[in-house]
């Protein structure tokens, strides 16, 4: 791609990163993505009516087997009575709210894999079979442990139902639609579920009577099955490559979209162009056949379950899911204490009260977290999707975690001082509709957060996070029970309270330390391994910043690493620094020493890029030119500018410039390489995927009226220069000349070594650095296959062709200094 040459900041063409997608047109539509297919088979060219059906028999299905969940505990008295002669030895009645607990979280890691093996229509179906026998088992099992099992049966049901409805969602919904989705699933089922339970103690004596709860809970569970054989179809689908206006688009699995001129440039298919489906001829029985689905493969389920190992190792992933045991955690505190608190208050006649108006709540609680988990999330994130240009990232549903994190602790903090001060009981139901609310706007967020970041292991993290979510949540419940047995309401208030704001605070994904706590041989390996930059690029820089009245005094590089870009800008420069957050950069930076074009050597010190202004010896309105050579992706952008604005003179220069790869024909080798970055998704970080969309999501100074005054957008502009064109390293397109294929290759493995994902990997998996399992190593040995396969020797120009250097350069104000606004 020829470089441009406009001075404006312009956006390009997302690249298939995790996460990404391009979402809102130019002229401001938002996009139906994925595209759908014309195959019948495709859950997005469904009807309205059949999308209605759909949903309604999962909902269904969701509130009866969600139901049961909730019956163990409303029918303890009960159970305990009939068999309080009965040995239960090694159990207890107690059990048997253990028992659902655990087994729903077997659900989840059983019935999620599953389904990419067989189908979500055959698991999903199979669910509600499940539930339908053993909630019959339950009604007339002779003995304690006929119940105990029947229950764990549909704990086991009930795991695997909800993760097929919220896959069954996702399959069925363009990405703009799943917010709302995901939310009125959630929400209506839940106000279903507490409506049933505000009726039952109406009907029945739940003291003394439980069968026939059971009993009558197993005719709905059959209607719910005999919906979802007829009305919810297979949704697992394989996108096909779509012919459109002469031009060929193929969908990754991150919804992602590549165009292609023609057939033949398509990798995998550029010998037969898919052919379209065969028609079904349409029968009755063919809808209510339960069969295979087409693409799935028991290999994927194992896949699906070495992915959910490395889902458990990604920190972001187990952060969500830690979180979303903490906000189910409040809500079994609320449950615990609240009853109790409510009775003692009201006197024991007041029992059926409480029940009604604890129900009521729940009920009310449960309509308000629609708007807040559908409409107004989705107004945000298409809002913050306009402001950047089009492109969401998985990261603005960050922001939506603050309701349930915000409601949580506020119901917590609320319950408690409302019970230990004894004030109003209305307090009591005001946290009990808070806390619902929280535990359902958790689930909308959590559930979209989990699939979008991850979308090719979707199926893998949604069942880490229901596991773990489900498992941690009810052992701290567990935990607090004695506690609340013996009244001591403080104690378990500060501790859920505690990790909700700790594990909420860290909803900012937090700076990238990776190589500021490299020690001084990593630094030294990081040094050998990079390539460097080319002479072509800095000329670019230089002659922009002396065509806009740009000088040569002063030099600032900031993330400057061991020095590499420091080194060829300085001689350009009549004083020059070099800052790094990393102690063993700037020791080596400092030995390799380099100097200006007057003499003096270069002087490198210990900063953050986002306390530049803070340097000794470094005056306000300073510097001419601040660079930022691959680095800006782990700075913090809105503190990096305002700190910039104080040394930078009036009229210097802000470049910013990190290497993308460009969209191409793929050769074995990056297919290769394509399979590696895959693999490392859950070591990916923020900043990584900024670097790997070519800065098109980086904050800039205009995107904060504070900044924007400082900086002269006009005179800005933003660059994507191809190495085609020059803008790559010699060494990477070339290598040296007459270098030894052995030589070549430990060249392109130092490379590698030197990514954050492979560091972050390492650190995971110690037992295997240096094995035949590192992942450099795995890597390698499918190169050394290629480089055998082309007579030993890999050509680097077919990776490196495909990169390019984009560029951001950013005008300081002429009119205004730092001082005459901020005294």
């Amino acid at each position: 791609m020829a470089s441009s040459t406009h001075s404006s900041i312009t956006k390009r063409g997302s690249l298939p990163t995790a996460g990404s997608v391009f979402f809102i047109s130019s002229a401001g539509r938002v996009l139906k993505l994925p595209i759908p297919s014309g195959s019948y088979r495709d859950p997005l060219t469904w009807s309205w009516s059949k999308r209605f059906l759909a949903f309604f028999a999962l909902q269904c299905l969701s509130i009866a087997v969600s139901f049961e969940l909730n019956l163990p505990g409303l029918l303890i008295e009960a159970i305990r009575h009939e068999f309080k002669d009965e040995d239960l030895s090694p159990f207890s009645t107690e059990s048997i709210s253990s028992a659902i607990t655990l087994f729903t979280g077997f659900g989840y890691l059983i019935g999620i894999p599953l389904s990419t093996a067989i189908g979500r229509r055959p698991v999903f179906v199979g669910a509600a079979i499940t539930a339908t026998l053993s909630t019959l088992w339950a009604a007339f099992g002779g003995s304690f442990f006929q119940l105990l099992a029947a229950v764990s049966f549909q704990g086991l049901a009930a795991g695997s139902a909800t993760g097929m409805c919220i896959l069954i969602i996702i399959d069925a919904t363009f990405i703009h639609e799943r917010l709302n989705a995901l939310s009125l699933f959630w929400c209506l089922g839940s106000a279903f579920i507490k409506l049933s339970i505000l009726i039952l103690p109406l009907t029945t004596d739940l003291t003394m009577q439980w069968r026939c709860v059971y009993k009558i809970w197993f005719s709905f569970c059959t209607v719910a099955l005999i919906l979802v054989v007829l009305f919810v179809p297979e949704t697992y689908f394989l996108r096909p490559p779509v012919a459109l206006d002469g031009r060929v688009l193929v969908q990754s699995a991150s919804e992602k979209i590549q165009v292609y001129s023609g057939w033949d440039e398509v990798e995998g298919i550029r010998n037969e162009k898919p052919l379209p489906d065969i028609p079904a001829s349409w029968s009755w029985w063919s809808q209510l056949m339960v069969t295979r689905a087409p693409g799935t493969n028991w290999s994927s389920m194992a896949a699906t379950y070495g992915q959910m190992l490395l889902c458990i190792l990604n920190p972001l992933t187990f952060w969500v899911s830690l979180l979303t045991g903490v906000v189910l955690s409040g809500v079994i505190f609320l449950n615990l204490t609240q009853p109790m608190a409510l009775v003692r208050e009201l006197g024991a006649k007041q029992v059926d009260n409480v029940n009604i108006m604890l129900g009521v709540t729940g009920v009310v609680g449960s309509i308000l977290a629609f708007p807040a988990s559908g409409p107004l999330a989705s107004w945000f994130t298409r809002y913050h999707t306009l402001r950047n240009g089009g492109i969401r990232h998985a990261e603005v549903y960050l922001a939506i975690f603050s309701i349930p994190v915000i409601t949580g602790l506020l119901s917590v903090i609320l319950n408690g001082l409302t019970i230990i001060n004894g004030w109003p009981v209305a307090w009591i139901y005001v946290t009990s509709a808070i806390s619902i609310i929280s535990y359902l706007t958790g689930n909308v967020a959590f559930n979209l957060w989990i699939t979008e970041a991850f979308p090719r292991w979707a199926a893998a993290a949604l069942a880490v996070q229901l596991f773990v979510g489900n498992i941690f949540g009810f052992g701290i419940g567990t935990a607090v029970a004695p506690w609340v047995q013996h009244n001591h309401i403080l104690e378990p208030t500060i501790l859920i309270a505690s990790l909700l704001l700790v594990m909420g605070s860290s909803e900012q994904i937090p700076l990238d330390t990776t190589f500021r706590n490299y020690s001084e041989q990593q630094a030294s390996d990081y040094s050998k391994g990079r390539l460097g930059y080319s002479d072509t690029l800095v000329d670019f820089i230089l002659n922009y910043h002396h065509s806009t009245g740009g000088r040569n005094g002063t030099l600032l590089d900031v993330g400057c690493g061991p020095g590499t870009a420091t080194r060829m800008l300085a001689p350009h420069f009549d004083i020059s620094y070099g800052v790094d957050p990393g102690e063993s950069m700037i020791n080596l930076a400092s030995d390799l020493g380099g100097q200006t074009r007057v003499g003096n050597s270069i002087m490198y010190k210990l900063s953050t890029a986002e306390d530049i202004d803070k340097i000794d010896g470094l005056p306000q309105s300073s510097l001419d030119l601040i660079t930022a050579a691959t680095a800006a992706h782990w700075f913090d952008m809105p503190r990096f500018w305002p700190a910039a604005a104080k040394v930078l003179k009036p009229g210097g220069t802000i470049a910013i410039w990190t290497t993308f790869r460009q969209p191409g024909i793929e050769s074995k080798l990056q297919l290769v390489f394509e399979e590696f970055r895959n693999g490392l998704l859950p070591y990916t970080s923020a900043g990584t995927r900024l670097t790997q969309d070519g800065y098109i999501d980086l904050v800039m100074p205009w995107d904060n009226s504070a900044t924007a005054q400082f900086y002269d957008r006009q005179k800005s502009a933003r660059h994507e220069l191809s190495a085609a064109d020059g803008f790559f390293p010699d060494l990477a397109m070339k290598g040296p000349s007459n270098e030894l294929p052995q030589s070549q290759l430990h060249r392109f493995e130092r490379l590698v070594s030197t990514f954050g994902t492979v560091d972050r990997w390492r650190k995971a998996n110690p037992e295997m650095v240096g094995t035949k399992n590192d992942c450099v190593n795995i890597l390698m040995d499918k190169v050394h296959k290629v480089a055998e396969e082309s007579g030993g020797k890999i050509d680097m120009s077919v990776l490196a062709g495909e990169m390019a250097v984009a560029l951001i350069l950013v005008k300081r104000s002429d009119a205004l200094s730092y001082e005459d606004i901020v005294p």
